[in-house]
């Protein structure tokens, strides 16, 4: 099981030179992820923001080992062939350490209702698969074209390729057992699931989930690349808290490859940078990563 960290691109983790601080950290820690919120104003109503994307460039040119990535982009609101630019780019920045996490985006973030972005959740479920087959054929070298009911492509030829082949792994986030959603995450490379309860509420997956949701996911599965089951988890906890220390245990047992530990804007960035030694800390003392 790998371990990361998914930050806030907003308030006291707007500034750059903190979020390069802590992927230092996290990468010296032993750490094997950093991810950022990819929002325009997404909790943000009195707080500042930074771009995730010229964020992650600095964590690229900082870093070394640990894999960078988005958590998660709503594609529904981004032109698809610039998203294809950028990644590439920062791909081959990074010396191959991109992780893309993907979602169809949150019907509250400001970033779709106040500028005008399609609401409609199925029109944003088709404009995420459109959006991801056209970063696919792109992302490929080849001249490639699409006419889809959203997107069109005239013949043409994006270069240079990613670093990563055969692509730029792609996560995709939603709500278990929804079946929409998973059967999409079961023709790209990873799944960053959330359940919902019988009573409407929503929460983390537990474990007996993941394995129900790893069965979905191989029965669905067409292709042969290994595929990521992604939760979140208090990771700095369990450092001293018996309970979380057995639900890392019990996610590793279930077959998560990767558990992030989540960060709010309230969070104090010192708090974090404890966090980072003592989940480095915990993670060996269960043979976590074994």
């Amino acid at each position: 099981m790998r371990f990361g960290l998914a930050l806030p691109n907003v308030g006291r983790y707007s500034d750059i030179a903190t979020l390069v601080d802590l992927a230092f950290l996290a990468e010296r820690d032993g750490w094997d992820g950093i991810f950022l919120w990819d929002t325009l104003h997404y909790q943000a109503d009195s707080q500042e923001v930074c771009d995730p994307w010229i964020a992650l460039t600095a964590l690229a040119l900082n870093t070394e080992r640990i894999h960078i990535g988005t958590m998660v982009t709503a594609l529904t609101r981004r032109r698809p062939w610039k998203v294809a630019r950028e990644t590439a780019t920062l791909d081959r920045l990074s010396g191959g350490r991109l992780i893309l996490g993907v979602g169809a985006g949150d019907e509250g973030d400001k970033g779709f209702t106040h500028f005008g972005e399609e609401q409609d959740s199925r029109t944003r479920a088709k404009l995420l698969d459109e959006s991801l087959d056209i970063l696919n054929g792109l992302w490929s070298g080849e001249p490639f074209s699409y006419s889809g009911e959203h997107y069109q492509v005239q013949e043409i030829t994006f270069l240079p390729t990613p670093l990563q082949q055969p692509r730029i792994p792609v996560w995709i986030a939603g709500t278990w057992p929804r079946k929409g959603p998973m059967l999409r995450a079961a023709r790209w490379d990873g799944v960053n699931a959330f359940a919902q309860r019988e009573d409407g509420t929503f929460g983390e997956v537990l474990p007996e989930e993941v394995v129900q949701l790893r069965a979905f996911m191989d029965e669905h599965r067409e292709s042969d690349l290994p595929l990521d089951i992604v939760v979140s988890s208090n990771v700095f906890a369990a450092y001293d808290d018996e309970d979380a220390q057995a639900l890392l245990i019990d996610y590793k047992d279930a077959g998560v490859s990767w558990c992030l530990q989540s960060v709010w804007p309230e969070t104090d960035p010192e708090d974090v940078r404890t966090g980072l030694q003592r989940g480095r800390d915990t993670w060996y003392k269960y043979a976590l990563r074994e």
